[in-house]
This record gives structure tokens, sequence and C-alpha cells, in this order.
């Protein structure tokens, strides 16, 4: 069976006419039968950049929220302007009160929609934290064990219940994972649980197959030299075929990835298409 990538929204957007860009992520897998997104975006890139690439968006059938973030469930209700017939997949916590701290305050980072809401206008509902299987090729990663010593949740994020603020571990945080002829394609939606956690866990979850790709966001604005240095001499190990950076690298991040494997990283900017067998 061929699947197909589709970047339908991002941060950058590189070729085309009329795609727009938006702190955010979106994947349109395509297998032929299936029509399936990993995130929505932030709001109003994935109706215009649907649109403009011919993507029907009523012929979505399954929707996997990476997590319960703005920028990857905001899309929802676009979405919802064109179908309600799909199941929409994720982690229990993806509808939480999320938050960010940005000096003494605490802004609202979660989701548009809340369970109850969605539920009502008849969109199916599972949550798991355990991997599911979406199609024999396909399935998501489940949540990821934090293993490494230098990968951490980022400080700034935390959930709101019953009026008490407490730190975000960001449980949620979800891959999705095809298994492919040319090898274990991934999709990561932020990576807030580390990259290389990340890896480590998918490389359990398919008894150890080779990852031909990687795509998305990895969470690295901030990351310190020292970090960045202990995931590149890891994914050295892993001798990824192609490495698609975007959403919330960074510019430095993404910069370091470029000098280390030039001939492997490429800018994964929105109408960016990959198929696989």
């Amino acid at each position: 069976m061929s699947i197909s990538v589709t970047t339908l929204v991002d941060n950058t957007v590189s070729v085309g006419k009329g795609h727009i860009g938006e702190h955010g992520l979106c994947f349109f897998i395509d297998t032929g039968d299936r029509k399936i997104l990993f995130d929505t975006g932030q709001k109003s890139a994935l109706e215009n950049n649907a649109a403009v690439m011919g993507i029907n968006l009523s012929k979505i059938d399954t929707v996997i929220l990476s997590h319960g973030h703005y920028d990857h469930a905001g899309g929802l209700p676009s979405l919802i302007n064109h179908t309600t017939e799909f199941t929409l997949l994720g982690h229990p916590d993806i509808f939480d009160d999320k938050r960010a701290r940005i000096a003494d305050n605490f802004f609202p980072i979660g989701s548009p929609m809340g369970k109850k809401e969605l539920t009502e206008k008849g969109i199916k509902i599972q949550l798991s934290a355990e991997p599911v299987h979406i199609t024999e090729q396909i399935m998501t990663s489940g949540t990821v064990p934090m293993t490494t010593d230098f990968e951490s949740i980022e400080p700034m994020f935390y959930i709101q219940k019953e009026e008490k603020l407490s730190p975000d571990q960001l449980e949620d945080d979800l891959s999705l994972i095809l298994d492919t002829k040319e090898g274990i394609v991934l999709l990561l939606g932020c990576a807030h649980r580390g990259l290389v956690n990340i890896l480590r866990h998918v490389d359990k979850l398919t008894s150890g197959k080779k990852i031909h790709a990687i795509m998305g966001g990895l969470h690295l604005a901030n990351a310190t030299d020292e970090k960045m240095d202990n995931i590149i001499n890891i994914l050295r190990e892993y001798d990824i075929d192609k490495i698609g950076v975007s959403h919330c690298t960074g510019p430095k991040a993404s910069a370091v990835f470029f000098r280390e494997f030039p001939d492997k990283v490429f800018m994964n900017s929105v109408a960016n298409t990959m198929s696989f067998s």
C-alpha cells in the first residue's frame, strides 16, 4: 500500500501560490482508502491550504492530535466546517486546561474545543495512553517514557485543574508511526518528550526496524549546545535517511541539523509531499 504524506500546515511556506503559513502543524496522510490528519494547525491555514492543494477535507475519516496545544488542535473548528464524520484519536490529557507561563502570567494554550462540544457534534472520540493501530501500517506511539538525562519538559508548561496550577509533563505528546517498505516514517508534533526518547520508544515498538525518515517539530529552539551535541551523536547511530525539520525546531537547531547532516536534512514546509511504499 502506498502512503503519501503532505504538510498542510507549518510555520513556513517555501513554494507554491496561495499557500499560507502559521505557527502550527498538520500532516495529511493518504493511503488511498484512508484520509488522515495528524494535527490540524492553529486556525485558518488548514482550510486555505487544503483548498489550494485540492485536498477535500470532507473526506477525512481520522484525526490524530499529537497533543492538546492550540497550534495543533486549533484547526478543529475549520475541519468541522467540512465534516463531522471522523474519529478523533489522542491521549486522555489532550483536553486538559493547558497554560503557558510567560513572566508572571499564565496564558491558555489548550484546544479551542473540548470533548463535550466535539461529542455533541457527533464526532467519535478515542482516547488512549497506549499505542493505537489505525491501519496495519499506521499507529500512534502512545505515551513516550522519559529515559534520557538531557531531555526534559520545558518549565513554562502548566495544567490548571480545580483552580490549581501544576507543571504539565505533556504525557499526551504522541507521534505517528508509519511502517513502510523503506523503513519507519516518524511524524512528530512537537517532540515535547524529547527526540531521543521518542526514537528509543519507537525502536522498541517496531522491534528495531530501521527508521527511514522523521518529519515535524523538534522543539529545540532553546536547546543548549550540550543537548544538541547529545542529540546529533545519537542520531548518527540511527543513520536516518531523511530528516524534515519544521514548526518548533527553531532556526539555530535547524542550522545545526543542516550542518551535521547536509545530505539528509530538508525544510519540511507547507506543500511538501513525500510518498512511501
